[in-house]
């Protein structure tokens, strides 16, 4: 176990320029892996990635550079730190893959609202440094807990779902069911994952970016192409379990509605989704969506659109032009 305390203003201005010596923190530092740093925006509901190179190979030194550039002015103008005044890193502990990091008083003292945007943030930042796969961050010496008091104990960017570059304001906790394909490409195996996704955005949008991003699970194989993306998602209709129905045109503004009873969630994605992944069948592909949609969000049937349009097929194969039900395969 390998622990630091950046708890003096000598040790962190040795930190920073340990970080300056050899590296240049704009792009094009040399040979060096880019990574970012992360602030918030003027406005503090959105997180911004600023390139960065660390100078140092080790990750003790990595720690205290992205500890260090904490205590510094943002690299742009227009932006703020993760962190609030009056709250500072004082500890850090590396116990195998996971980084520990104690944070001097609790977050919830200084802001009401966007905690767990900075915490997505924190677990960005310093899950950069070689060899951390995971984050755990203390408040004082206690746990963290996010608004609904659900105790933090490891992070990793799987936890959030679209945690940077747009305006989030604040994270909605829920636990996902979401279905990827097993070894041979031709059945659909279910993972159970808790995530935060951003308030700003509905819940079936941020099923399908889950299933962008991929499984957590070993022996589970992505089903949808990483460089997709989700144009709009909207439901309609109303079931015994939900009355309500929302709705919304997507990017094209064309709006397909349903005759038939049920909710349907309408889902549009951008053209890259007709690429192939791996040995991954259409089949399997399409109703890892439905199926997630499905078991998460509580609708009875999904309508899929490519860049709006409707009246084309899924890799040449399935046709769009129906609404899909749940499917075993």
């Amino acid at each position: 176990m390998k622990k630091w305390k950046p708890i003096s203003a000598l040790f962190l201005a040795f930190a920073i320029i340990l970080g300056l010596a050899g590296c240049s923190f704009r792009p094009g530092g040399g040979d060096k892996a880019q990574n970012h740093l992360y602030y918030l925006n003027s406005s503090g509901d959105q997180i911004v990635a600023v390139d960065y190179s660390f100078g140092a190979a080790d990750p003790a030194e990595q720690a205290m550079e992205l500890v260090g550039m904490q205590s510094q002015d943002p690299v742009e103008s227009g932006l703020q730190h993760l962190l609030p005044d009056g709250v500072t890193i004082d500890e850090c502990t590396l116990d195998g893959t996971q980084l520990h990091i104690n944070l001097s008083k609790p977050l919830s003292d200084y802001v009401t609202t966007g905690k767990m945007l900075i915490v997505g943030g924190l677990v960005r930042t310093f899950i950069q440094i070689d060899g951390v796969d995971s984050v755990r961050i203390t408040e004082a010496g206690k746990p963290l807990c996010d608004l609904e008091g659900n105790e933090l104990d490891s992070l990793t960017l799987d936890d959030f779902i679209e945690n940077a570059g747009k305006s989030i304001n604040n994270y909605l906790y829920t636990t996902m069911t979401l279905y990827f394909a097993d070894a041979t490409g031709t059945h659909l195996q279910a993972e159970q994952r808790k995530v935060y996704y951003s308030s700003n955005e509905p819940m079936e949008k941020a099923v399908v970016e889950a299933l962008i991003q991929g499984p957590t699970t070993e022996g589970l194989y992505p089903v949808l192409p990483s460089d997709s993306t989700v144009l709009s998602t909207h439901i309609s209709g109303s079931s015994s379990s939900s009355s309500s129905a929302r709705s919304s045109s997507d990017d094209s503004g064309k709006v397909v509605s349903d005759s038939a009873s049920g909710r349907v969630c309408y889902v549009s994605f951008d053209k890259n989704v007709q690429n192939t992944v791996n040995n991954v069948s259409e089949e399997v592909s399409l109703y890892a969506v439905v199926d997630s949609l499905v078991d998460t969000c509580g609708v009875d049937r999904v309508q899929f659109s490519i860049n709006g349009e409707n009246n084309t097929a899924f890799r040449s194969k399935i046709s769009l032009s129906q609404q899909f039900e749940k499917k075993e395969l």
